[in-house]
């Protein structure tokens, strides 16, 4: 990319001209944005991780020297159209002016593209989306301020005849051939629309003014300015050529409709594990030969565990998950109805003391109080099994065995410390945990109200995405049904963990594009007051994204964290190829026609320079150890600048010279006039009221 930006800037023919320094400065300019932003990102506490290593350095560099070529190009051509008595500081003054509303636009809508893109459920995915948000602001800073400084001082280097890089050498000879204009020389140039009645002539602080709608002409300077002049405005212009972009269009978004289609959710766990290593080999072989999920229900404490009505709803919730498929169960038949094959925690204790009940003892064979007694907290001298102080261990609820409310801590610290097989086998992992008892100690501690019960269980046979996705649905659906009779209960597993977040992640996707698509309308209707021109500009970014995402099903990439972030970066990376051609377009007066090719004069270059060096930025991704940056990252990216090149150079040009905004000039002069009949109107329905009410009173 350094090469690049240098090569783009060289002229062979003097090397006074030449502006390899500037292409150099560009990038070490971005590359400095880039580091703040990543001292800033540390500062704050975001931690880094592979995506922030190996992609963003590329990808922010990638986006920044977008905006270096635009800002660099934009000030070329004002400078060699300007004569040697006008400031530099004027020069840099009217390069803002006519590319700042650009340079805004772009960084805004990546900015907000990347901060929008933290709303992904995932921690890695959402710090990486900050950090790169974050490099964008401080990249848009750097160009806004010290980079056209340095072109300042590359203009005073051309001004005293030094040659390029090292200011070496003295040419005595003034190149007007290469551009130079003075008074001797003058040179007619394009105009830029503004808010008065007439247009002045664009830029060298000389012109003349002249009558609105006449066609511009542009002064050719270079080979890539007479490739757009001579070639391939005539050619994108002319009607035959209008129809086949059309159609060529009309077919991509049938095609990217039929594979949006074909998308489906996951993310090979195998992508993300560097390949060759230890740990990739056994996501291979688990893949293959192992398909065991661990799933569990976990009651909080907003349960109440000690009432009998939650005890029987919690005994049918969990017979309830049987309707799952994928759930283990026992292969016992109990008239057709299959239990789990993990006990639950609740059932097993209730099995235990009914037994105890069943026994009725009330003394051991040593004469010593039993275990019977000893839960009743009753002394031994109490013989008598009619007693109404004998209550049963058990009590019933609609026909079902369930433990007394006010012995139910009681009974759990005893079960814990009496049973020694299913508090092990059914796993319950009380919080906190019930105090130990035993026999010889007359009293039993009642436990502290639990906080954390699990109730696990296994799912076999998944092997897919989409297996785990309709797990976890299935799952999520009986514990709503189960909020009804007071169970409050959350899953737990490898499921819940790595597929929770394509449940509401088109959501998100949905939610983040939306609010960009807004931003970049309101704000290119502030910056230009034209809001045909945000409609046409979202229109754009719209159908932009939309291809990427029909590019994900042709290239067979599923439906992730990383590739949402990928594709809701698309809407404000598709800016950089829309923005400068399309706000050049509106600052021109004269026929669609005309304005569309003044702006690819001085807008084609710029962009083709970009997007070549984009390509270069994201080419190196290719010689990433991990799988996914190569697929999701370089990929999707790729896919983004071929599509995003397509429509900014082919496609918008075409819209332009049919449906094009009008100029600013005229909306100026149309919305003054407007508001002029609204309020000559109003006064003289205020005069019209004010006669009415006087012959009224």
């Amino acid at each position: 990319m350094v090469v690049y930006a240098g090569i783009a800037f060289v002229n062979i023919r003097s090397l006074v001209r030449s502006r390899v320094n500037v292409g150099l400065a560009g990038v070490v300019f971005v590359i400095l944005a880039c580091l703040a932003g990543l001292g800033l990102s540390a500062l704050c506490g975001l931690p880094f991780n592979p995506t922030t290593t190996q992609v963003l350095p590329f990808l922010v560099l990638a986006l920044g020297v977008d905006d270096m070529f635009v800002l660099a190009h934009s000030f070329f051509h004002i400078f060699d159209s300007s004569s040697h008595s006008v400031p530099l500081s004027e020069v840099s003054r009217q390069c803002m002016e006519r590319v700042g509303h650009s340079i805004t636009l772009t960084s805004v809508t990546n900015s907000a593209g990347f901060l929008l893109a933290a709303i992904i459920p995932i921690p890695a995915m959402r710090d990486f989306a900050l950090q790169v948000g974050i490099c964008v602001v401080i990249n848009y800073f750097v160009l806004l301020l010290a980079f056209p400084a340095y072109l300042c001082l590359d203009g005073r280097r051309i001004r005293l005849q030094l040659w390029d890089i090292f200011c070496v050498g003295r040419n005595t000879v003034e190149c007007v051939r290469c551009g130079d204009v003075t008074d001797d020389n003058p040179v007619d140039t394009p105009r830029m629309a503004r808010s008065d009645s007439t247009v002045p002539i664009s830029i060298n602080g000389v012109g003349q003014d002249r009558p609105q709608g006449q066609d511009q002409v542009d002064v050719v300077q270079t080979w890539g300015d007479r490739f757009v002049s001579k070639v391939y405005s005539p050619f994108i212009r002319h009607p035959v050529v209008k129809i086949v972009v059309v159609c060529i269009t009309a077919a991509l978004i049938a095609l990217s409709g039929y594979y949006a289609t074909q998308v489906e959710d996951g993310l090979d766990l195998t992508e993300a594990i560097p390949s060759g290593t230890r740990e990739h080999a056994f996501v291979v072989a688990n893949r293959e030969y192992f398909s065991f999920r661990s799933v569990t229900i976990v009651h909080d404490k907003h349960n109440d565990f000690t009432s009998p009505q939650w005890q029987k709803a919690a005994l049918e919730f969990h017979r309830s998950f049987a309707k799952i498929g994928w759930i283990l169960k026992d292969t016992t038949d109990n008239g057709g109805n299959f239990s789990l094959s993990e006990p639950f925690w609740l059932e097993k204790m209730i099995q235990f003391y009914s037994g105890i009940r069943d026994l009725n003892l009330y003394v051991t064979a040593t004469g010593e109080p039993s275990l019977y007694l000893t839960l009743l907290q009753k002394p031994l001298s109490i013989q008598l099994a009619n007693d109404p102080e004998y209550r049963p261990v058990m009590d019933k609820f609609e026909g079902t065995d369930v433990i007394p409310a006010e012995r139910f801590y009681v009974f759990l610290t005893a079960w814990m410390s009496l049973d020694l097989i299913y508090p092990q086998f059914s796993r319950p992992d009380f919080r906190p945990v019930p105090p130990a008892w035993h026999l010889t100690i007359p009293t039993i501690e009642a436990a502290e109200p639990l906080q954390y019960a699990a109730m696990p269980m296994y799912a076999t046979g998944i092997k897919t995405s989409r297996e785990n996705i309709e797990l976890i649905k299935q799952t999520r659906a009986i514990i709503e049904e189960g909020r009804a009779n007071g169970m409050s209960a959350y899953p737990r597993g490898t499921s819940f963990t790595f597929y929770e977040q394509y449940i509401n992640l088109r959501r998100h996707l949905y939610l983040a594009v939306g609010l960009i698509l807004i931003a970049c309308l309101l704000v290119t209707s502030v910056l230009l007051l034209s809001v045909w021109t945000g409609i046409i500009m979202v229109f754009m970014l719209a159908l932009t994204t939309f291809e990427v995402y029909g590019f994900l099903g042709l290239a067979n990439l599923q439906f992730s964290a990383i590739p949402c972030v990928s594709v809701i970066v698309s809407v404000g990376a598709s800016v950089e190829f829309t923005a400068p051609l399309c706000l050049m377009f509106v600052k021109v007066a004269g026929s669609r026609d005309s304005r569309v090719h003044y702006a690819l004069m001085y807008r084609f270059i710029p962009i083709f320079n970009g997007s070549v060096s984009t390509f270069l930025g994201f080419i190196m991704l290719a010689f990433s150890e991990f799988e996914f940056i190569v697929r999701y990252f370089m990929l999707v990216f790729l896919a983004l600048l071929v599509l995003g090149t397509f429509n900014g150079l082919v496609l918008l040009p075409v819209i332009l010279s049919v449906i094009g905004p009008p100029p600013q000039v005229q909306q100026f002069v149309v919305s003054a006039v407007d508001f002029g009949h609204l309020f000559c109107f109003g006064l003289r329905w205020f005069q019209w009221m004010k006669c009415r009410m006087e012959l009224l009173l």
